[in-house]
């Protein structure tokens, strides 16, 4: 939630474990085959099996076991 200012207020869910907000930069998806600059709609379009992740994630589980979002 936002605080009118600039600022995050962390609620959590009573329905989930646990957990803390992690305030961090952007990820580099290029391991993926996303590229930063070019929107998301158009990297799809020019190289659908770029995504093959989403509906194969098992394709890509080494790059799942280090993934912190």
């Amino acid at each position: 939630m936002l605080d009118g200012q600039t600022n995050l207020e962390w609620q959590a869910n009573p329905n989930y474990a646990v957990s803390d907000l992690v305030r961090k930069r952007p990820e580099k998806y290029s391991p993926l085959g996303l590229h930063a600059g070019m929107p998301i709609c158009t990297q799809f379009e020019q190289n659908p099996e770029a995504f093959r992740f989403v509906p194969e994630p098992a394709t890509y589980a080494s790059y799942w076991e280090t993934f912190f979002p």
